[in-house]
């Protein structure tokens, strides 16, 4: 959807707009229209803002790249407020062509992606037990030799959710040992 510039909100002229909308604030490409809205597209900036519940701003997330009809699509980084930062390809929003997903505490995933789902060759690395893996993967999920499936990132979930438990061993820190 294009988005109405309100006066005095473009930063320059020559197609590059910083604008406000519903807690995301973009700077970058866009690409104008007749009636005065903005499409993003080509190279830009996004920044995504929340609230907290005593309504302190707080930054959600930060994109920096390509821009295709007001979608993150192309080569770009994105980076999530708990540390999380994925760099790669994408396609309408998500993750798609080659890519890695690094996690905080220092599991990661590189490789082929396909509309936001590990899809292809790659390796993933858990840092929660040291579990590596690498080969073919399909929808999250690597085929082991005993021929049984394992779905990496419910895995990488369960050991994550596993270390939250009352009296269970901290997160690893990202570089340190599992």
């Amino acid at each position: 959807p294009a988005h109405r510039l309100q006066r005095g909100t473009a930063m320059d002229s020559g197609g590059r707009r910083c604008f406000r909308t519903a807690g995301q604030i973009y700077y970058g490409d866009v690409v104008e229209a007749d009636d005065g809205g903005c499409t993003r597209h080509g190279l830009g900036i996004q920044v995504v803002t929340a609230a907290t519940v005593s309504g302190e701003n707080v930054i959600w997330g930060r994109y920096k790249g390509a821009w295709k009809n007001d979608k993150m699509t192309g080569t770009g980084s994105y980076r999530w407020s708990d540390g999380s930062n994925y760099e790669g390809g994408f396609l309408d929003g998500r993750p798609h062509g080659n890519g890695k997903l690094t996690w905080p505490e220092g599991s990661s995933y590189d490789g082929a992606w396909a509309n936001g789902e590990m899809n292809g060759q790659g390796s993933f690395y858990s840092a929660y037990d040291a579990f590596a893996v690498h080969g073919l993967f399909v929808r999250n999920c690597i085929r082991m030799h005993d021929g049984s499936w394992v779905n990496v990132a419910r895995r990488r979930e369960q050991s994550r959710a596993a270390r939250l438990q009352i009296g269970a061993l901290p997160p690893p820190v990202a570089g340190g040992p599992p």
